[in-house]
């Protein structure tokens, strides 16, 4: 994945580089709310010597954004369903679906908190200018 960001600055071999956020929806239309934040500011590794100022072109590798796309969306998805699970051969189903609920909501929390997945593989490609 590619994207095209601001150098805002810079130190040791890492730069702090303002992105547009990308959507899924294309970032066409401006109905959607999500669209609202739509910069955001990133570590990213600084391996050519990007300045502050410059505009880079950042990449990531796809195995990167396919290994983060499985913990944000498929991997809280399992987690429920083997919650629900081993809860229900001791409590009722009723039980069972609040505590893979809560489990569900423990594993969003708790990515919040520690989501590292993506940190040392973006890096600058390209400086534009």
């Amino acid at each position: 994945m590619q994207q095209i960001g601001k150098v805002i600055k810079t130190y040791d071999n890492k730069a702090v580089v303002q992105v547009k956020r990308s959507g899924a929806c294309g970032e066409v239309c401006g109905s959607c709310a999500g669209c609202s934040f739509s910069e955001r500011r990133i570590t990213v590794n600084n391996t050519i010597g990007a300045a502050k100022g410059n505009i880079v072109k950042l990449e990531t590798p796809d195995g990167a954004v396919i290994s983060g796309a499985f913990i944000v969306y498929i991997l809280p998805v399992i987690l429920m369903i083997i919650s629900y699970l081993l809860c229900d051969m001791f409590f009722t189903a009723n039980i069972s679906a609040a505590i893979s609920l809560f489990s569900l909501l423990a594993y969003f929390l708790l990515f919040r908190k520690i989501h590292t997945f993506s940190d040392g593989k973006v890096s600058i490609s390209k400086i534009i200018y």
